[in-house]
């Protein structure tokens, strides 16, 4: 039987089923509608589909490798689905606002076509709400995945490099053009010890490696001076 690889749009729909999911039962009228509706898209010809195409128990085990991937969820299993089922959760693991988005337009394309899909979503993010809790299969902390990818470009445009703000490490510098424009963003104020959501702007964000970003959470009361002042003393 030929396999029929799923696609990014297929799996956007699937995990935003997932998050919208309180326990994943193949038996959830939710998981056959999914199916019916990837049945009706037309990503893939008719005459290519083997006779189970995204029928309801593919959908469901598409369901469980998103939660073999959750570190919050307690299913144990080694099946993640594959590298673009993978790639699909870490993109919007912190960013569900936007995946419920991705998932809506391509849910009212008339004629499916997912770079119109693309298109309609803003990237022009410069602040957002954050740090508020929703209700999913669990709690988890909101986070935009954009405004971080903002605060990095803004970096570049103004210091032409993405130089750790703790200890000055590049990752360019050192290896080359595969740590092109890679760095990561440190929330000043911890996300994790807000009350409510609030708004966060580039300011609120700070350029940092991985080996610092780790040690910024070592502990509650560490901040970005402390640090400098630990990596700087005799």
């Amino acid at each position: 039987m030929r396999k029929v690889d799923w696609t990014r749009p297929e799996l956007i729909l699937a995990l935003d089923l997932y998050y919208k999911t309180d326990h994943i039962l193949l038996s959830d009228q939710r998981v056959h509608d999914l199916s019916q509706h990837l049945i009706n898209l037309n990503i893939y010809p008719i005459d290519i589909r083997p006779d189970n195409f995204r029928n309801p128990s593919g959908v469901y085990n598409k369901l469980l490798n998103y939660a073999s991937l959750d570190p919050n969820h307690p299913i144990n299993s080694r099946d993640n689905g594959g590298r673009l089922t993978e790639a699909i959760f870490m993109e919007f693991e912190n960013d569900t606002a936007r995946l419920f988005k991705c998932a809506s337009l391509i849910y009212d394309s008339p004629v499916f076509d997912y770079d119109d899909v693309e298109k309609n979503i803003d990237a022009t993010i410069a602040s957002a709400i954050e740090g508020g809790r929703q209700q999913v299969t669990h709690s988890r902390i909101e986070r935009n995945a954009k405004l971080s990818l903002n605060k990095k470009k803004d970096t570049l445009k103004r210091t032409n490099a993405l130089a750790c703000e703790v200890c000055g490490f590049d990752f360019e510098n050192y290896y080359g053009t595969i740590g092109k424009h890679f760095a990561e963003c440190h929330h000043i104020v911890p996300l994790g010890e807000l009350s409510q959501e609030r708004e966060t702007t580039l300011n609120d964000l700070a350029i940092v490696c991985a080996n610092c970003h780790r040690m910024l959470h070592r502990r509650k009361d560490m901040t970005i001076a402390m640090l400098i002042e630990i990596i700087n003393s005799p």
